[in-house]
């Protein structure tokens, strides 16, 4: 994922992602500083997304694309 490649939409949709984890609120009210922890989060997000598949992530998509296909 290349986050300069987001769209609004998609940044505010991982915002709100986000700030549900951390916040446990749907929308934070942004400051210089909680925009700072959101970026960080998002470039962990990139680079953990860099990583091979886990074996149970392999198990979870197996079972998903079995359910989505039936």
């Amino acid at each position: 994922m290349n986050t300069t490649a987001l769209t609004d939409t998609e940044v505010l949709a991982l915002y709100r992602q986000w700030s549900e984890r951390t916040y446990a609120s749907g929308f934070e009210a942004s400051s210089a500083y909680i925009v700072q922890q959101f970026r960080a989060w998002l470039c962990n997000q990139v680079l953990d997304s860099q990583r091979p598949f886990r074996d149970y992530e392999r198990a979870m998509l197996a079972e998903y694309r079995r359910q989505e296909a039936s």
